[in-house]
């Protein structure tokens, strides 16, 4: 249907800009082992493809979606030495404070520290002239090798079915144009009396209209509607909710003019659901710092299980929240009441909970557990506690 026709094509955009990231970052040292922001990359990879933007929705937002996910933690887990950073600060190019996403590949350098604020991931190349004029560097050679790498032969491969497609649609409208002419050719040779006509026309119009006021459904088969007109009222306070900016405004979102708020937080939720997956999960969701003793072991088992329930509470409201659906009553409160029914009991209010996705929603990190690093100071030495004069 049209709806899995969307997905494999986002699948297919995705997988593109991915395969054209991994290349240019992996063969250009001016691209690699150093902290480059969204626009950066998106005016460089449009540079190595020109024609990618005219093949597949290419835009910064759909470059962060596809990018975002193939990031890792910063430990040795981390074999493809691919990291990600989101602070919101001034972007580099426009001047103006927005959601700034910076990627960091591993090449022939060390890999990064952990960035713990926008002054960490300073993006040199959008300091040049060139970049700022939109004129990405790339050499001739480079050029010419782009024509005829694997991303270029995918860029055809898509642009190849987009017109077999537009040519088997055009066939069919044409196909349904003659077959419209035969109709009305056979309705003018029958021998119908034209006042008969209308009356039938009158009585199909009322049908179909008690159709309507009747939930859209088919009085004689009991299915609804095939049309548009038989979209639920809940589909359309759904639909309304989540293109609001109350829903942006909820879940972090407001600095990105054209999120797909649904899809970003089906991200978040796959960032989240990382932190249980691996040994070292959790470090892809705080600021890490270079000394990790800092953390106890409770901070881990913390940031754990504050991941299960901001994962649970998202879950539903994807599932639930429309126009008229509470947040912390219809969303937060049942995902409280589930995971405490499964011995999970970090938190029993979904006030709290509301506060952890508070937390959460600006940077896709909570606060440092330890207080001494949230705050930017190191723990005094015990003998200050006894000795407050050596200070």
């Amino acid at each position: 249907g049209p709806e899995g026709s969307r997905d494999s094509a986002m699948k297919k955009a995705k997988d593109l800009i991915s395969d054209a990231w991994r290349k240019i970052s992996s063969e250009n040292s001016l691209y690699s082992d150093q902290w480059l922001c969204d626009e950066t990359w998106y005016r460089v990879i449009r540079r190595y493809y020109p024609s990618l933007p005219d093949t597949i929705k290419f835009n910064r937002t759909v470059l962060n979606r596809a990018l975002t996910p193939l990031s890792g933690s910063y430990d040795q887990t981390n074999i493809e030495g691919i990291y990600h950073a989101k602070f919101s600060t001034i972007c580099p190019y426009e001047g103006k404070k927005r959601n700034v996403s910076y990627y960091f590949r591993t090449v022939h350098g060390a890999p990064p520290s952990s960035p713990t604020a926008p002054s960490s991931v300073q993006d040199i190349i959008a300091q040049s002239t060139r970049m700022q004029k939109d004129r990405a560097r790339i050499s001739a050679l480079e050029k010419e090798k782009s024509k005829n790498d694997d991303v270029s032969k995918s860029i055809i491969d898509l642009q190849d079915e987009a017109e077999r497609k537009e040519a088997i649609d055009g066939q069919a409208e044409k196909d349904g144009g003659v077959a419209s002419a035969f109709a009305n050719e056979s309705d003018s040779n029958t021998s119908q009396p034209s006042s008969d006509i209308a009356n039938e026309a009158a009585s199909n119009t009322s049908s179909a209209s008690g159709n309507l006021t009747s939930g859209g459904h088919d009085l004689a088969g009991g299915q609804p509607s095939d049309n548009g007109e038989g979209r639920s009222a809940n589909d359309k306070l759904r639909e309304l909710y989540w293109q609001s900016t109350e829903a942006k405004k909820l879940f972090g979102f407001m600095n990105d003019d054209d999120v797909d708020v649904v899809e970003a937080l089906n991200e978040r939720i796959c960032l989240l659901q990382k932190v249980n997956e691996t040994e070292h999960g959790y470090k892809l969701v705080i600021p890490m710092t270079e000394d990790s003793s800092c953390l106890s072991t409770h901070n881990i088992f913390t940031i754990r299980n504050k991941s299960l329930f901001l994962i649970r509470a998202y879950q539903i409201a994807l599932e639930e929240m429309k126009v008229g659906v509470q947040w912390l009553r219809d969303c937060c409160q049942p995902a409280v009441d589930e995971l405490n029914n499964l011995g999970i009991n970090t938190t029993v209010s979904a006030l709290t909970l509301g506060r952890w996705n508070q937390a959460f929603r600006t940077h896709d990190k909570f606060p440092h557990p330890n207080a001494w690093v949230r705050n930017g100071k190191k723990p005094k030495p015990p003998i200050f506690d006894l000795f407050p004069h050596l200070e």
